[in-house]
């Protein structure tokens, strides 16, 4: 499994920024820890990405791809957020994207965490 996202954390003034995947591992890994926590008690690990910047989210597999521009965060609002299917070249083509996009580092969590680059 592979989770991406972009590397800081917050917003304006409140922003924070990694230097490096040690400080990067330490700030975000308390985000993830529910799912470290599940993913170890289910012996599977996944792997997180960090890039500079994007904004759209997309849910991307061998099978489909999803665009969730919305994101996946959870409120107590009740804002309606539309989901489409992506076709497979745009899937394909999303996913090369990313590949020149600005990768900053990635870690490991849940069995055997630890910190890959």
């Amino acid at each position: 499994m592979e989770l991406h996202r972009s590397h800081c954390l917050g917003d304006g003034r409140d922003r924070k920024v990694p230097r490096d995947a040690e400080e990067g591992r330490a700030l975000f890994l308390p985000l993830f820890a529910p799912l470290d926590r599940e993913l170890k008690r289910l012996g599977l690990k996944a792997e997180v990405f960090f890039w500079q910047d994007f904004h759209a989210r997309y849910l991307i597999t061998d099978l489909i791809g999803i665009l969730a521009e919305a994101g996946f965060d959870v409120t107590r609002d009740s804002q309606k957020t539309t989901w489409a299917r992506l076709s497979s070249a745009d899937r394909d083509k999303i996913q090369r994207d990313f590949e020149r996009q600005d990768f900053k580092f990635k870690f490991e969590i849940g069995v055997r965490s630890e910190t890959v680059r």
